[in-house]
C-alpha cells in the first residue's frame, strides 16, 4: 500500500505483498537514480543523508552525513558517519571510519581509514592538509595541519602538526608535534624531541640524527645504539 505524506512531501510504501515479516519492497532487478544533485538522486535514512556522489559521480558518500551538499571537491570517498563532512574544495580524499577526515576542507590526496583518523586535519588551503596517510583507530587524530606524514596504528602520530613524519606501532610518535622529518618505529616508542626533525627512533634502541636523505641521498647521520647521548666526534655511538 501507498501512503502520500504531504507534510514531508514522501511516499511512504507499506508492504507491497511481500510475504516475508517486516519487508516492504524488494527490487528484482535494476533499481535507478538521477545523478545527484542537492535535490536529487539522494538514499535518506530516517532524515538523514546516506548514500550520494554530491557534486558528481566520481565522489561517493556512505553513512549518515558523510560528506555534504555543498562542496565542490572531485573525486573523494567517505564511508562513515559524518566523514568527509566539512569539504569544500579538497580532492581525491578517501576516508574510512566514523569522523574519519571529518574537518578536512581544502586538503587533498589524504588517505583514512579508522575511527576518528585524521579527524581534526582542516587543510584551510588548498597546499596545506595534503598527502597524508594515516591508518588505526585515532592515527593522527588530533593533527590539525601536516603534510606527507603516514601514521599507522592505534593513536600513532595523534598530535603531528610538522610536516614529512613517518611513524608505525601502538601510539607510535604520538609526542610529536611540530617536528618534522623524523621516523619512529615500535610499540609506544616517542621521538626524542617532540620539536626537533630529522630524528630516527627504532625500539627506542636505535636512535639518529640528521635522518634527512631522499632519494638516492645518503642521510649525513649520526647514530647511537643503546643512547641517545652522540659522540661529539664520528657518527656512531654505542652502550
Amino acid at each position: 500500500n501507498f501512503n502520500w505524506d504531504a507534510v514531508q512531501g514522501t511516499l511512504n510504501i507499506g508492504q507491497l505483498g511481500h510475504t516475508v515479516a517486516g519487508l516492504s519492497l524488494e527490487i528484482a532487478g535494476s533499481f535507478r537514480l538521477p545523478v545527484t544533485t542537492s535535490t536529487l538522486g539522494i538514499v535518506y535514512q530516517g532524515v538523514s543523508r546516506f548514500i550520494h556522489t554530491y557534486p558528481e559521480i566520481s565522489s561517493l558518500f556512505i553513512g549518515v552525513n558523510a560528506g555534504n551538499l555543498t562542496n565542490s571537491g572531485t573525486g573523494n570517498i567517505g564511508i562513515g558517519r559524518v566523514s568527509l563532512s566539512a569539504l569544500t574544495t579538497g580532492l581525491d580524499n578517501f576516508a574510512a571510519g566514523y569522523l574519519a577526515l571529518d574537518a578536512l576542507t581544502q586538503g587533498s590526496q589524504n588517505v583514512a581509514i579508522g575511527n576518528d583518523a585524521l579527524g581534526a586535519l582542516v587543510g584551510v588551503t588548498a597546499s596545506s592538509g595534503i598527502g597524508n596517510t594515516a591508518i588505526g583507530y585515532n592515527a593522527m587524530a588530533s593533527s590539525t595541519l601536516t603534510n606527507f606524514s603516514t601514521a599507522i596504528g592505534y593513536q600513532a602520530g595523534n598530535l603531528i602538526t610538522g610536516d614529512n613524519n613517518l611513524v608505525v606501532g601502538y601510539r607510535a610518535g604520538n609526542n610529536i608535534t611540530s617536528g618534522t622529518n623524523n621516523v619512529v618505529l615500535g610499540v609506544d616508542i616517542d621521538a626524542p624531541s617532540a620539536t626537533t626533525s630529522n630524528q630516527l627512533n627504532i625500539g627506542n634502541i636505535l636512535f639518529g640524527t640528521g635522518v634527512s636523505g631522499t632519494g638516492t641521498t645518503v642521510s649525513s647521520a649520526n647514530l647511537a645504539i643503546g643512547t641517545t647521548a652522540f659522540p661529539s666526534t664520528g657518527t656512531w655511538g654505542l652502550v
